[in-house]
């Protein structure tokens, strides 16, 4: 694995937590379709009930899933920004914090730092290499 693709893990995690979110909304919007059951004195068909019950199961499933990733991208997260600050050059460290990790890409970069634009990509390049040689967690064939 590659250092891009290393660090690229962070966005990746972010997007399945957020279509996890949006999966488990479109959950929400079925249960408020199918109404709401009525506690009457009439007596209600097992069938309605077993609806909701399996909407509200559904949801309960997607809240957990959303919670597992949450805590999985946190750690992730946590231990990439731990390894940047390792880097020995600050400008490489900066660039790649600013790029993984608030998502910016090379032209936002390069107009923060007031840098040229390709000065940012050579030094973005640069950046994933120091970064790959310091990290050994990159060679192993089994990344979380």
């Amino acid at each position: 694995m590659t250092a891009k693709e290393y660090l690229q893990q962070i966005r990746i995690k972010g997007t399945v937590i957020s279509q996890l979110q949006k999966e488990r909304e479109e959950l929400r919007q079925t249960l408020f379709s199918l109404g709401s059951p009525e506690f009457s004195e009439r007596v209600q068909s097992s069938g309605e009930m077993d609806k909701f019950g399996t909407v509200y199961a559904k949801i309960d499933l997607k809240d957990r899933e959303i919670a597992e990733k949450l805590i999985d991208l946190i750690e992730f997260r946590s231990n990439v920004v731990g390894e940047i600050h390792k880097l020995k050059n600050s400008k490489h460290m900066d660039i790649l914090y600013k790029r993984y990790i608030e998502y910016k890409s090379l032209e936002e970069i390069a107009v923060e730092t007031n840098y040229a634009y390709q000065n940012i990509r050579r030094s973005h390049g640069k950046a994933l290499k120091e970064f790959e040689s310091g990290n050994t967690k990159l060679h192993s064939p089994v990344v979380k």
